[in-house]
């Protein structure tokens, strides 16, 4: 198969970046940090990064290593409740450390179970013998603030404020040093509903909402809603970020964007050089498998094409009415929200009527919205998951016909990161590979 000229290009120029731009590969080392002492995890086997950017609100870290047995049991499993991990990544010249709350995965008691008697005191056998363990790893940032609960009550205030000011309020109360240190709240305006109101109540039923849900409680009560196109929020760095998930058009805008290349994999079955930075410009070149979904038009003949949805207003008396021959009569636009946001070919569909009377239409229109593009999942080899932002908009590239290149727009939704062993290195190294999951519009357009 011939490749069109800008992909051979493209590729010729990832090659020259990499002969220039130092080595794949990562050394890892890390510690368990305990009240009163440093403990080393010895030969890290995996470190895996898993950022679920529609679902989840932080990275979720993991590491395997070995340790002494008895120094696992006696000195990290009874500070299994105070622990932070430090891991060091090395790469060439460069050497980062990062800092985590650290969560061990495994805690039983061998003592306990008593089913031999070499089990009785582990510490003997920490000359002969290791262990394999694993922690869950979070930011030392986050793991203070999900336990914050929030409860309070705003008048005349818009959503985005509200939610500016309650991130804002917790989060400059924490006192860390460097990357976990505050950094700030992104809200990604304009927002969908920019309405004032008279008074926002967060809490109620429930009493309290978890600090980390605060954006969604106010995308989901039937009150409220702040985008039509799905919502995200998502802490890293000490910064929060919250945006919409399914929205197009955000790519000429956005501080940092993605272009991925779907290189055959009968041509392409791997590469060295896989990425490069320009500017705002993230370029992947993608090998592998891929998987892709669409369902949309099987979803729309199942659950309707749009709403319509009687508004909570109605119900309380609270709509403008229409005067005209001495009766007063509430207009069809003030008490129902009709919407429909596709047109099936056939012209067989439905917008059914949703049961339950609300005030926000921002909530379903995101349902609409989801069906309205497809997923695509990927692989990227020699990945670099530092080079990702939340839900960065996102340009995929793939080949159509015999010699075209076409491009759809659409959001990254997650990536999964894993540490992979280099056999091809006498040294401990690693090289990361990452899948990654994309939220793509339907419209196809054509590369320049």
């Amino acid at each position: 198969m011939e490749m069109p000229r800008s992909l051979s290009n493209l590729i010729a120029y990832a090659n020259t970046i990499d002969k220039s731009g130092g080595s794949q590969h990562t050394q890892l080392s890390a510690m368990v940090v305990t009240p009163t002492e440093q403990l080393p995890l010895i030969l890290p086997q995996g470190y895996a990064k898993f950022s679920l950017y529609a679902v989840n609100c932080a990275d979720d870290f993991r590491i395997k290593a070995s340790i002494q047995p008895g120094v696992y049991q006696n000195k990290v499993l009874p500070n299994k409740d105070n622990l932070y991990i430090e891991v060091t990544e090395r790469k060439g010249l460069t050497q980062t450390m990062k800092r985590f709350r650290a969560v061990p995965l495994g805690d039983s008691n061998p003592q306990m179970i008593g089913t031999s008697t070499q089990l009785a005191d582990l510490g003997a056998k920490d000359n002969i013998n290791m262990v394999t363990v694993s922690f869950q790893l979070m930011e030392t940032g986050y793991a203070i603030l999900k336990n914050v609960m929030v409860s309070d009550r705003h008048l005349m205030s818009s959503l985005d404020n509200v939610l500016h000011y309650q991130l804002t309020k917790y989060g400059k109360q924490l006192q860390l040093i460097g990357e976990d240190a505050w950094r700030g709240v992104d809200i990604e305006r304009p927002i969908d509903n920019p309405r004032e109101f008279k008074q926002i109540i967060i809490g109620g039923h429930p009493a309290a909402v978890p600090y980390p849900q605060l954006a969604r409680f106010l995308q989901n009560h039937e009150e409220f809603g702040i985008y039509s196109k799905g919502l995200g929020a998502y802490y890293r760095k000490g910064m929060w970020m919250i945006y919409p998930l399914f929205k197009v058009g955000r790519y000429e805008k956005a501080r940092a964007v993605l272009n991925i290349y779907r290189l055959p994999e009968d041509v392409f079955p791997t590469l060295e050089a896989t990425h490069f930075t320009q500017g705002k410009v993230t370029t992947i070149l993608s090998t592998g498998k891929a998987k892709h979904i669409d369902g949309a038009d099987i979803k729309k003949q199942n659950q309707g094409s749009g709403k319509r949805i009687i508004s909570a207003d109605t119900v309380m008396g609270e709509v403008g009415a229409y005067y005209g021959n001495g009766q007063a009569v509430a207009t069809r636009q003030d008490s129902l929200s009709e919407y429909q946001t596709s047109v099936r070919g056939s012209g067989e569909e439905r917008a059914p009527f949703l049961d339950k009377p609300t005030n926000n239409l921002c909530k379903h229109l995101s349902e609409n919205a989801f069906n309205e593009g497809t997923m695509e999942t990927i692989q990227w080899n020699n990945s670099n998951h530092d080079l990702l932002v939340p839900a960065m908009p996102v340009r995929f590239y793939y080949m159509s016909g015999d010699n075209t290149l076409k491009y759809k727009e659409g959001t990254l939704l997650a990536a999964r990161t894993e540490f992979q062993k280099d056999s091809e290195t006498t040294n401990l190294a690693f090289r990361q590979h990452s899948a990654l999951s994309l939220f793509l519009n339907n419209q196809e357009m054509d590369a320049e």
